[in-house]
């Protein structure tokens, strides 16, 4: 059995894991897998090298990768399963995590340190507007308020962690938050060098937490508080999913 293989994006390191495990379980079955991914915009995707040979399923790694170019894998009859969220598209079959679980419970874990004024960061993307406006609605679930001038989005790329802590901070002039929630770890390390910059330092002055736990997440100094996104559970249901269609 030949997996196709789409990843969202090569320099993210939470896609690293998915691919490791994936690698894992096809040597384990004697299956092959074949990869590739989206330019470094992700705007546009290399799906020649996928047509080009006989695959019997395809695997999509990323939240809101689907969209036209998925249309003749569908039509083939593929079994096509995306890890991650997004919007329901046809044919798709799609595993992913409880986020407003997991944003439960960083913010139960906030509100026992006595937080209540928390920022929150991500970029433009689906998937960190989402998260945003779980943050929202579950501080406001226990009273509290994600506040206009500490939420901030900006463009997906290089250092756009650093670039939304350092406008988070800027707007907030006096009214620091006392804890920043970044979308994801990536955002959260990138936050952390703007911290540094403005003389302020984790945890004495600011708290700060991330989503995934990503590998390098460990290695900050202080280790990044995150909430484990299950990356083997979702890639063991996907990858049973299609070999289960595919039979």
């Amino acid at each position: 059995m030949t997996i196709g293989v789409v990843i969202r994006d090569f320099d993210d390191a939470f896609f690293g894991s998915m691919t490791r495990e994936l690698q894992r379980l096809s040597h384990e079955h004697g299956f092959s897998l074949l990869l590739t991914g989206f330019d470094s915009g992700r705007k546009r995707l290399d799906t020649s090298s996928l047509l080009r040979y006989h695959l019997d399923a395809l695997i999509i790694c990323g939240s809101d990768t689907c969209a036209p170019w998925i249309k003749p894998f569908v039509k083939k009859g593929l079994p096509v399963v995306q890890i991650g969220s997004g919007g329901i598209y046809p044919g798709i079959n799609r595993v992913e995590m409880d986020e407003e679980y997991g944003v439960a419970l960083l913010l139960d874990y906030l509100s026992s340190l006595g937080h209540e004024n928390i920022g929150f960061i991500g970029d433009n993307t689906n998937q960190h507007q989402r998260r945003g406006q779980i943050v929202s609605a579950l501080m406001s679930g226990k009273g509290l308020k994600l506040k206009k001038a500490l939420t901030v989005f900006v463009p997906e790329g290089k250092n756009a962690g650093m670039k939304a802590m350092k406008i988070l901070f800027r707007r907030a002039g006096k009214n620091m938050p006392s804890a920043v929630i970044a979308a994801d770890d990536s955002m959260a390390q990138s936050g952390l060098r703007a911290i540094h910059d403005f003389g302020l330092s984790v945890p004495r002055d600011i708290s700060l937490t991330g989503i995934d736990d990503i590998p390098s997440a460990s290695l900050m100094i202080p280790s990044l508080t995150t909430v484990r996104s299950p990356v083997a559970m979702m890639v063991r249901a996907a990858f049973d999913l299609v070999v289960k269609k595919g039979a």
